[in-house]
């Protein structure tokens, strides 16, 4: 569980210095660069979803990840903002407009002109909502880690065959 976790926080880390890359430099190659980091992630992430139990469950922090299907109406809603754009931002807003499926949203348009073209746009708010949307999706990931760190000895602990315990739970989230 841990080290899964590990290489998903590893992951995203690297998308968010990549998107960071592609604010700084929005051209077609730095754009394949965060869609191929955004590819990565999200495979990492992918076994990772079994594990939503314990302090991940109670904390709804898998849901700031990945909740698909993405809403883009949210999504335009919370980069349309009058608020300052920030992570608490980001934070207060909704599970369909944030983590990765929020990001594959804005990464991945008709195609590479179109989808840069959306990202250049007056205000760069696109652009500052997937930096943003990266770091926070890096910070959660993190913050998993963290919480399976703490986790583990119980979950280890938690033999019993009844309905809280490891393997019914394990069991259960297939």
């Amino acid at each position: 569980i841990r080290p899964a976790y590990a290489q998903f926080t590893e992951k995203a880390d690297a998308l968010f210095k990549t998107v960071e890359q592609l604010s700084a430099d929005p051209s077609t190659a730095r754009l394949v660069d965060a869609q191929r980091a955004w590819q990565k992630a999200m495979i990492a992430y992918k076994p990772c979803e079994l594990y939503n139990l314990g302090v991940v469950e109670r904390t709804y922090l898998s849901h700031r990840l990945h909740r698909w299907p993405t809403d883009s109406s949210a999504i335009s809603k919370a980069m349309q903002t009058s608020e300052s754009m920030n992570l608490e931002h980001v934070e207060r807003t909704g599970t369909y407009a944030v983590g990765l499926a929020a990001m594959e949203y804005l990464l991945f348009g008709q195609n590479a002109e179109s989808t840069l073209s959306a990202l250049r746009n007056e205000a760069n708010t696109q652009m500052n909502y997937l930096l943003l949307l990266a770091e926070h999706t890096k910070n959660i990931a993190i913050d998993i880690e963290r919480a399976w760190a703490d986790f583990k000895t119980d979950f280890i602990s938690s033999t019993d065959l009844g309905v809280f315990g490891s393997h019914n739970q394990l069991v259960n989230s297939l």
